[in-house]
């Protein structure tokens, strides 16, 4: 457990530095070509909820916690379970009435990683990994 938190904590840099040098874009075609033939025959979801409540204990408490929110969790999240071989999808949305985006995980087309009533009222899917 303490050896995902860890990991969580120096991805949450490396993924801070990849948004900032190459935007999101080819991070997640990288991410997809890495793990195209990582396939879970199991449906099991408690790992992958696991891995969401690390990835936001960690980041209460991380240096970049300001900028550690929705799409840096996303990403972190993206990668650890891709690698697992969960067919996890990323999701980035517009809100509906304002101006605001926001970033969230599904699997099996559940949001895992947010309130999901909140998300399908509030936003708008505009990327899909």
């Amino acid at each position: 457990m303490k050896k995902n938190k860890v990991r969580i904590f120096v991805l949450l840099y490396s993924v801070d530095k990849k948004l900032k040098d190459y935007g999101i874009k080819p991070i997640i075609e990288d991410l997809n070509m890495k793990y195209k033939n990582y396939r879970k025959k199991v449906t099991e979801t408690s790992d992958i909820v696991q891995i969401c409540k690390d990835i936001d204990s960690v980041c209460q408490h991380h240096p970049l916690k300001s900028k550690a929110l929705c799409l840096h969790k996303s990403l972190v999240g993206y990668m650890l379970i891709k690698k697992l071989g969960y067919d996890i999808a990323i999701h980035i949305g517009i809100a509906r009435e304002t101006f605001e985006a926001h970033a969230w995980l599904e699997y099996n087309g559940k949001v895992i990683n947010d309130n999901e009533e909140y998300i399908r009222s509030k936003y708008l899917t505009t990327f899909k990994s």
